[in-house]
């Protein structure tokens, strides 16, 4: 089964102008910015801008809290004037889709991967192609086409509602691509492994795309192991070679070391032996760990790196991490702590401007909302970036000031995995989600003398976008 597109039953996106960030630097315009829906849970938010300023979305519903919930993805596109609300207009997918990542070809057509719940095998998960080449906001203009089913990667999926997916890209002639794991044991031959999977036309037949293994799986008759890559963030130079970084846990006579990998490859790409890597950061410990990949005009790779926690008070900042040339070679990399305090900068996307200046996009932990830095020159030293807190949880509490039960005694808003692009003159649109959560308190009623016990509940998941002039 495949997502049937349609325009309900998502409502009129309710785009509220909202007033300039008080940071220093300031941005030196009016932020406008929207949350997609108010009356279903969503999640998943991503942005595309086309060469016209067009701003394309898309988003997934997430657990809605009342009523029956509509399932699916969601498509939004907005041609201009977007601060008001009936200039967006929707395309709905309805599946149980789990994910969805968006990406433009170079003529500015939208491209989907959406993951769903499989029809194909059970408690597996199904992975959807979605295009459309003109009227896009006509459910009938756009083909979905099943493409391939993965099982058993539950394991280390636990940080998808926390962490970006950034699998999915075009290369410059337009065609789709992405990245996937897969722990395939039930079917015969067993399918194991990280996956790099390509089509070069005709791309609504689902016998037009090829997959190759570019992770090591050892399957002898008494012996089995697997490297496992996660969370990966691709990318192509400007003549159409991948690159890739992702997290990589080695093979067990490695120790399992797991590391931030960079991988390239040039040609043959449908052979594993035709890909290089390079370890370029260190992982550090826990589960709040996010990388971004960006390419320059020159097919250098930039990196926005927010490692787990490391010693010497290394990891929970975000680093910006660059090559210049052999960047299959470990001590061609650089890095630069950029100064923010521990815990901001999470979640980093990172994306460069016609010349090649970096922008970041980010979780903002101090504010509990979302932050902006920038740079235009000697990026190599962290006293030439600069930061914003573009919103923040109370400015966010101030547009959508949350219900909660009668049981809770009060909420707060958290950004989460913002998704960046840019326009043709630099300016930053963001989508990201948002998460309220409130304080809910619990009284035993065989023990009523005892204080309450309380927890913290999601009450709202909400993508959002937010769009303003460069600073």
């Amino acid at each position: 089964a495949t997502p049937m597109p349609t325009n309900q039953p998502t409502e009129a996106p309710t785009a509220t102008p909202i007033i300039a960030p008080t940071e220093t630097p300031p941005p030196d315009s009016v932020v406008n910015s929207l949350f997609v829906e108010t009356a279903w849970k969503t999640t998943n938010a991503d942005i595309q801008v086309d060469a016209n300023g067009g701003m394309h979305m898309a988003y997934a519903y997430y657990e809605p809290n009342t009523g029956v919930p509509p399932i699916g993805a969601v498509y939004l596109y907005c041609a201009g004037q977007c601060e008001q609300g009936a200039n967006w207009h929707n395309v709905w997918f309805e599946d149980e889709v789990n994910e969805v990542q968006l990406a433009l070809t170079p003529a500015g057509q939208p491209r989907l991967l959406m993951r769903t719940s499989s029809t194909v095998q059970v408690g597996g998960r199904d992975y959807q192609y979605a295009e459309c080449n003109a009227n896009c906001t006509a459910p009938e203009n756009w083909t979905v086409t099943l493409l391939l089913t993965s099982y058993g990667t539950d394991i280390f999926d636990i940080g998808d509602d926390d962490l970006p997916q950034r699998s999915f890209a075009v290369d410059p002639q337009g065609n789709p691509t992405f990245l996937y794991l897969d722990r395939n044991y039930p079917i015969e031959p067993d399918h194991y492994g990280f996956y790099y999977v390509k089509c070069d036309g005709g791309c609504s037949d689902a016998t037009h795309w090829t997959q190759t293994l570019v992770t090591a799986v050892i399957q002898e008759e008494y012996v089995f192991d697997w490297e496992v890559a996660e969370y990966p963030s691709l990318t192509f130079t400007t003549d159409g070679r991948p690159r890739f970084i992702a997290e990589l846990m080695l093979l067990g006579d490695q120790d399992r070391d797991t590391a931030l990998y960079y991988f390239a490859c040039d040609s043959g790409c449908d052979d594993r032996a035709n890909w290089g890597r390079v370890k370029i950061g260190e992982r550090g410990q826990g589960s709040d760990l996010s990388w971004d990949l960006a390419l320059d005009a020159n097919d250098r790779p930039r990196v926005a790196h927010y490692p787990a926690a490391l010693p010497d008070e290394q990891g929970d900042r975000l680093w910006y991490v660059w090559c210049d040339a052999d960047c299959l070679v470990e001590s061609n990399w650089q890095r630069v702590n950029l100064g923010l305090p521990a815990n901001d900068g999470q979640e980093p996307d990172i994306e460069l401007d016609a010349n090649g200046n970096p922008r970041i996009a980010h979780a903002d932990d101090s504010s509990g909302g979302l932050g902006y830095s920038w740079c235009n020159g000697g990026c190599e030293s962290a006293s030439n970036w600069q930061h914003t807190t573009v919103e923040s949880a109370d400015q966010l509490y101030q547009y959508w000031p949350v219900a909660y039960p009668l049981s809770c005694d009060g909420g707060l808003w958290s950004g989460l995995t913002p998704s960046l692009a840019l326009d043709a003159a630099g300016n930053p649109r963001i989508a990201y989600d948002v998460t309220y959560h409130a304080r809910c308190l619990y009284q035993d009623p065989a023990r009523p003398d005892d204080p309450p016990d309380f927890s913290f509940h999601l009450i709202m998941r909400s993508a959002r976008g937010v769009y303003f002039a460069q600073p």
